[in-house]
């Protein structure tokens, strides 16, 4: 019965259309006349699409693949091994992606066949 209910949350009609960018380095902030602040920003390559379950709300540390120490808002998955997301990667789900990212992963559960991702809400 457990690997049923498993096999039912992973469903592709259970999918949802994200966006996700890849790290992309970090530039210096500059003031209004042109000169270094002394911080840096993040940079993000252009989004892109991904059908991915998305979980309905943080669950509790015993039922997580994660652990108590992960602090998220969602998890992603399973998703195929070879998508490029990492620690650093932004994630739109609730946002367009004209807007800023509302997510950022926290923390990566790779499997040998699927990979999950525990995201937290940013804004």
């Amino acid at each position: 019965m457990r690997q049923r209910v498993c096999a039912m949350r992973s469903l592709k009609r259970n999918q949802r259309l994200i966006h996700y960018a890849e790290y992309g380095g970090k530039v210096p902030v500059l003031d209004e006349d042109g000169y270094e602040t002394g911080e840096e920003e993040p940079i993000f390559g252009d989004p892109k699409p991904l059908w991915i379950n998305v979980s309905a709300a943080k669950g509790n540390a015993y039922t997580s693949i994660f652990g108590d120490v992960a602090d998220y808002t969602h998890v992603l998955g399973p998703a195929d091994p070879g998508v490029p997301i990492d620690e650093q990667s932004a994630i739109w789900i609730d946002a367009n992606t004209d807007e800023q990212p509302d997510y950022r992963v926290t923390r990566v559960a790779k499997g040998l066949n699927a990979t999950h991702y525990a995201v937290k809400k940013v804004r």
